[in-house]
């Protein structure tokens, strides 16, 4: 079946589990610190593209939508390929809600801090939002746009700023993105 994590026992390959042999490694990346080296960066590089986006010249000269679809997607490949999904610090989406989310005001208010709901622990969302991504990209050539990519990038911070005021801290990445 699609989607369906295999058990340990059903993996026909060699796997090496890198944490388990380096707890060192599991400290360094599960410390504020790291998470600021990693995060800060990539949240600069999601605010160069947004402000791109929005002050460049709106034509095919705009720089927004080459480093967003060529520079990132790329960048994001690579990363998960040799290193591994490290979404849970370097996540822009996250990092960028997370300080938003903070600096609102009355949070304690509004935040419902809900649990994500339990029919929803699955990647079927993300499946979802990536399909729906494709057709929009088909309709409005969202990759070619200035535009259109600033309101991509727009859209995934209003989306995640939301999920963490109704959700708990990290349940839009872990299951939405």
């Amino acid at each position: 079946l699609m989607f369906v994590k295999p058990s340990r026992e059903d993996v026909s390959y060699p796997t090496f589990d890198l944490m388990a042999h380096a707890p060192w490694l599991r400290r360094l990346l599960a410390s504020r610190q790291s998470q600021l080296i990693f995060s800060i960066p990539i949240s600069v590089f999601v605010v160069a593209v947004i402000s791109t986006g929005v002050f460049g010249p709106q034509t095919q000269d705009n720089l927004a939508p080459y480093l967003t679809w060529s520079v990132w997607w790329v960048f994001i490949i690579f990363v998960v390929a040799l290193v591994g999904n490290i979404g849970g610090i370097a996540c822009p989406w996250e990092s960028i809600s997370f300080w938003l989310v903070r600096r609102f005001p009355g949070r304690r208010f509004l935040s419902l801090e809900r649990p994500w709901p339990r029919r929803l622990h699955n990647v079927w969302l993300a499946a979802i939002f990536f399909l729906g991504f494709i057709w929009l990209d088909l309709v409005t050539r969202l990759s070619l746009s200035a535009a259109w990519t600033v309101g991509f990038w727009l859209m995934m911070l209003l989306l995640s700023s939301v999920g963490m005021l109704v959700f708990d801290k990290a349940s839009w990445c872990r299951y939405g993105c």
